[in-house]
């Protein structure tokens, strides 16, 4: 008997029988033909990452440190102190990116800090970025210069990077002084 089981053709048995009063024999056939070949199929597996990058400001650390209060550093100076210029760290910058990044700072007033109105006089400042790591000197412009480019991607903690402000030592009318900073992150 041939039967079909699943695609595979088996032969079970066949049994032939000889006349009456006549030995009897049996053949049984045990082996099985397989008619369908192997069958090889590939699996792609696919991860879609997406780009995770953000930055955020914070209270600065080390010594002169401005203190600091939604998003606002404010530090002290004092008139001819007697060096020509006055350092103070004013934010720290934490910066997490899962690709190379850049940071680009731009000044309201273009580096310069401003008196309320009817002061004239004017503090002109630079900045250093990242003043522990790359010590980066720059003077902010309006339309922004770059503080650090084509840097490494971070861990997923982020890197902390020092900004301090470095004030010419100027003899200025008494007055509270502002510029507005925009840190810019940018991924090519």
């Amino acid at each position: 008997m041939i039967r079909n089981i699943g695609g595979t053709v088996r032969l079970t048995h066949i049994v032939s029988a000889l006349t009456a009063g006549t030995a009897a024999s049996v053949v049984l056939f045990g082996s099985a033909v397989d008619t369908q070949a192997a069958q090889v199929q590939n699996l792609t597996l696919n991860a879609n990452v997406p780009q995770t990058c953000s930055i955020a400001v914070s209270a600065p650390t080390g010594t002169n440190a401005a203190s600091f209060g939604g998003n606002s550093a404010t530090f002290t100076t004092s008139p001819n102190s007697g060096t020509a210029t006055l350092t103070f760290g004013v934010a720290t910058l934490t910066e997490i990116c899962n690709k190379k990044y850049s940071i680009t700072i731009s000044s309201t007033n273009g580096s310069t800090m401003k008196g309320t109105a009817g002061n004239t006089d004017l503090l002109p400042y630079s900045l250093v970025y990242d003043a522990t790591g790359s010590n980066t000197t720059i003077a902010p412009t309006t339309g922004g210069t770059q503080a650090g480019t084509s840097l490494a991607k971070t861990t997923g903690a982020g890197v902390a990077k020092q900004v301090q402000v470095v004030l010419a030592n100027s003899f200025v009318q008494a007055d509270t002084y502002t510029d507005t900073l925009t840190l810019t992150q940018t991924v090519p």
